[in-house]
């Protein structure tokens, strides 16, 4: 597994280099040399802010679901699971699984009351992104415009996102045990197949279950109003970027560019969409008046605030987590 996860990010900085190099590596060089350190500096503490906002919103639900751990926890839970994500083409689902570990390791919750945490969160995170993405794919079709990938990418998230609301409104299931496998028959193999699936099901039914009245209609709206927040500043950051190098743009073009780079970027092809962001959003810049070496420039930088450096933090949150299950401390404690 580490070996695969080494060629996939091979793949992904050979992808990047590529992208980089159609580009016209001078002309690249010559828009990042426009950057200012103080421009950079102020971007770097919006996305501080957008990480606290993001841990907020969890934090609301893990409190909700009786999960008995600090802010600064889940902070730290929420970068560990987000490492994940980052390093692996997940989908943005990858980190989920640690997340579930380590808050049934720290909050004092069984698995269903992780699963509805997970599942909430999961499902009013996507809500926005799901709706401003929507409107600025309404906005390119009508202007004429659309990218390849955009479009199923769009379908796909929106079939998950219904999905994660239908199993969080499932009526309550029935108490009625399911009749046991009979033994010895069908092949091992097919039985262990089969029990994993059927696990898995019961596993989001219960889930589900539990998230119908995990939040209240206020945490549920405050949290929706947080996950806004959050999403709405990535496209302010890529404004700001555009300023930055002494670009002229609107809000709307950089959401445009913003919300569907992030589309292309969540199918599970390369480790954190590295490559197919970049290329999409200096593709999508390079019809806004830009050209496609400073549309690459907006997007390296861009992405050197709202990948990079969350990244370096996961990374540090993840050792940091690891260090203190192998000792068997609380998580963020004696270090």
């Amino acid at each position: 597994m580490p070996a695969k996860r080494g060629i996939l990010w091979c793949l992904a900085i050979l992808v990047l280099a590529a992208v980089v190099l159609a580009a016209g590596l001078d002309k690249v060089a010559a828009a990042l040399a426009l950057f200012d350190p103080l421009w950079l500096l102020g971007l770097s503490l919006l996305q501080l802010l957008t990480i606290s906002l993001t841990a907020l919103a969890w934090h609301l639900v893990i409190r909700a679901a009786g999960g008995k751990v600090g802010f600064g926890e889940t902070v730290i839970i929420h970068l560990s699971g987000s490492f994940i994500e980052s390093v692996t083409p997940s989908s943005k689902l990858g980190g989920e699984a640690a997340k579930i570990y380590l808050l049934r390791r720290r909050a004092d919750l069984d698995y269903q009351r992780v699963g509805a945490v997970t599942l909430v969160s999961k499902l009013l995170t996507l809500l926005p992104f799901v709706a401003l993405a929507g409107l600025c794919l309404a906005w390119m079709a009508v202007n004429g415009q659309m990218v390849l990938l955009a479009v199923p990418a769009f379908l796909t998230l929106s079939v998950f996102t219904g999905a994660l609301a239908w199993i969080c409104r499932a009526q309550r299931m029935s108490e009625k045990a399911a009749p046991a496998e009979p033994a010895g028959q069908g092949s091992g193999a097919a039985l262990d197949i089969a029990s994993l699936l059927r696990r898995a099901f019961d596993f989001l039914r219960q889930a589900g279950r539990e998230s119908r009245n995990l939040l209240s209609r206020r945490r549920r709206l405050a949290f929706l109003a947080l996950s806004s927040i959050v999403w709405i500043l990535y496209p302010v950051k890529v404004l700001l970027v555009t300023r930055m190098l002494g670009m002229e743009m609107g809000l709307a073009d950089a959401a445009t560019a913003t919300y569907v780079a992030y589309l292309v970027s969540m199918l599970p092809l390369l480790p954190g969409g590295l490559g197919s962001f970049e290329a999409t959003m200096a593709l999508l810049l390079s019809s806004m008046d830009v050209s496609f070496s400073e549309g690459l420039a907006v997007a390296l930088l861009a992405r050197l605030v709202t990948f990079w450096l969350p990244l370096a933090l996961s990374a540090a949150a993840a050792g940091l987590t690891a260090l203190d299950v192998r000792r068997g401390h609380p998580i963020g404690t004696d270090i």
